[in-house]
């Protein structure tokens, strides 16, 4: 599920986030190893299965001026410049499907 960075963003400000390493989706019938680009030849939620994904949980006090932003996914990747629509706490996690995530390894 999704993992605290435990970075803080502010809202309106550029950031760059780099992912290096690789994980396994799953394990059968072989395992289906991964970086943080996805396995292309999947797609979940028009995404890359395995792709990294971020979502920021705002700050309890923020005044939000895009309330569609709050929980949304935003699809990464090994690297990505994003602006922050709101001012929180940033989330990773793997683009898989909920019942697929127990056998994620990495």
């Amino acid at each position: 599920g999704w993992q605290s960075s435990g970075i803080h963003v502010e809202q309106g400000i550029v950031y760059e986030v780099s992912a290096t390493g690789r994980f396994t989706l799953a394990q059968k019938p072989k395992p289906w190893e991964s970086t943080a680009d996805g396995i292309s030849f999947q797609y979940f939620k028009g995404q890359p299965l395995g792709r990294l994904i971020m979502m920021i949980q705002p700050d309890p006090d923020m005044k939000l001026t895009h309330p569609n932003s709050i929980l949304k996914e935003y699809p990464l990747g090994a690297h990505a410049s994003w602006m922050a629509p709101v001012s929180g706490t940033v989330y990773f996690r793997l683009n898989d499907a909920w019942n697929s995530l127990a056998d994620n390894r990495g």
